[in-house]
């Protein structure tokens, strides 16, 4: 209990500025509710945690604790989702250990504390952990309906639902498929069916989804490589440092302990299939090895296929299940002071860990504003190269006393208060630097141009450079008054100076 008070504590105390996606989340939020579906045409996400962060902020307010807040919340009630859902397989010392591991887990704790998506979608997955089962069990409308509308939920929470619910599909028709002639194949079959009608009413926003994924996509990153399915598991230990090599080792004992009594021999996955269906703990443990696997595989697949990202945070969406298998094979030791020794294991690495995790500054937006805020004067020009640096350090700037300033960011002097994704390569490669900072001088006049600035945000980098010696070249001197620092955990940049 310790532990997981432990780990509820570490979700609400970081105090850092809300860095570029969490003010993002912000700006679409406070927008009128029917107009909130609409301007995410501009990002990247589906509409279902904007429209909860809308009535959130409505209730509690827009302040960093409280946007937050609501990631809190959702993260603590999927503790209690996956000890339920685990306890229902494998009773209460599995059901303590899944509770233990994900409370301490470094990457739930980091999501937790974020104003975005990923703890609603990890929440989601927990509770079909229980639904899906129920509906197995026995197919009431009322259970079909809540497998229906949790899997629409999902679909509308992130787009990497697509990859689980193709691997719990692949689960539920081979069920209906093998148990045909038995009583058994009808629960499989209704269940198959309920899950398809979630996808009929994702529909709806299937035009919107194609529109992103032409236009929006993941601009900033590359595409995945095969290899880094196995990053997966290593991202949800804690990142890429010491601690977290230890964890994901533990990890994968627990996991292999929990799978390979199940599975001997060249007949692997004919076993793996032959017990897939979702009753008793050997067979769920298959089942949600099955499903987090495949669809792991898929994710990477997928992303590889449509040129999108692999960010370590899309992967919220396979937690709940890798903590469910962790518990399952922890608890298979003998005697059980060896399980409660690996969760104090765990439990210590985790803490070196969160503990830096949650004193980490995660955004240069709060120095930025304050040194505007205290030292432009009204009618000085702002820059943002890239338009990335925008969200946090204008959500900051509109809390202070500050001057009337003119913001605009490169290359088309839109609200920097929300990044605009449509065409973002070809918008940054097609203009012209100096052009732009002539058309900056001249709305300063007489005034200061100040320039938010990095060029370490792809594919921004060759402008954001050319920006800036045009600035140089057109304005005598230069003067730096916050230094960028890639440190940072997440967003990093300058801000320069240039008189008239």
């Amino acid at each position: 209990m310790a532990a997981i008070a432990a780990g509820v504590v570490a979700r609400a105390w970081p105090r850092s500025a809300l860095w570029l996606d969490e003010a993002q989340s912000v700006a679409f939020a406070r927008l009128p509710l029917a107009d909130i579906p609409h301007a995410l045409r501009t990002d990247g996400a589906p509409p279902l945690y904007y429209l909860a962060l809308h009535g959130w902020m409505a209730a509690f307010g827009e302040s960093d604790a409280a946007v937050r807040s609501l990631s809190v919340v959702l993260s603590i009630a999927t503790v209690g989702l996956l000890w339920a859902a685990v306890r229902r397989l494998a009773g209460d010392q599995a059901a303590w250990a899944a509770a233990v591991a994900l409370a301490v887990n470094p990457f739930a704790i980091r999501y937790a504390a974020e104003g975005r998506m990923y703890a609603l979608v990890a929440f989601e997955v927990s509770l079909g952990m229980l639904v899906l089962p129920a509906a197995l069990r026995r197919p009431s409308p009322w259970r079909l309906a809540a497998v229906a509308t949790l899997s629409a939920a999902l679909l509308y929470t992130h787009y990497w639902a697509v990859y689980l619910l193709a691997a719990v599909g692949i689960v539920v028709l081979f069920g209906a498929w093998r148990d045909r002639r038995r009583q058994m194949g009808g629960a499989w079959a209704r269940t198959a069916a309920a899950l398809a009608v979630g996808g009929v009413l994702w529909l709806p926003w299937v035009p919107t989804f194609r529109f992103q994924a032409e236009h929006t996509a993941t601009p900033w990153t590359v595409p995945p490589r095969a290899w880094e399915v196995f990053d997966i598991p290593l991202v949800q230990a804690g990142g890429h440092h010491r601690p977290a090599y230890v964890i994901v080792t533990l990890f994968a004992i627990a996991v292999l302990t929990a799978v390979a009594p199940e599975h001997r021999g060249p007949a692997w996955l004919r076993g793996a299939l032959e017990r897939l269906p979702l009753h008793g703990r050997s067979t769920s443990v298959s089942a949600l090895a099955f499903i987090g696997g495949v669809g792991a595989v898929i994710a990477v697949a997928g992303a590889m296929r449509s040129g999108s990202a692999l960010a370590g945070r899309y992967t919220s969406v396979f937690l709940p299940l890798l903590m469910a298998l962790v518990a399952l094979g922890l608890t298979r030791v003998r005697p059980v002071a060896w399980t409660v020794a690996v969760l104090s294991v765990m439990t210590a690495l985790s803490a070196v860990l969160v503990t830096r995790e949650i004193r980490s500054e995660r955004t240069p937006g709060r120095r930025i504003a304050t040194v505007l805020a205290t030292t432009a004067r009204p009618g000085d020009v702002v820059v943002f190269c890239p338009d990335q640096l925008g969200p946090a350090t204008v959500r900051e700037l509109r809390r202070r006393d500050a001057p009337e300033l003119q913001l605009g960011t490169y290359p088309d002097w839109s609200d920097p208060a929300r990044v605009d994704w449509i065409d973002y390569t070809h918008r940054y490669e097609s203009s012209v630097p100096s052009a732009f900072a002539i058309e900056a001088a001249r709305r300063a006049g007489e005034n200061r141009v100040w320039l938010v600035w990095s060029d370490g945000y792809p594919p921004t980098q060759r402008t954001c450079r050319a920006l800036r010696r045009s600035l140089r070249s057109l304005r005598a001197g230069e003067m730096q008054y916050v230094t960028d620092r890639p440190g940072y955990h997440l967003d990093h940049g300058a801000l320069y100076a240039y008189n008239a």
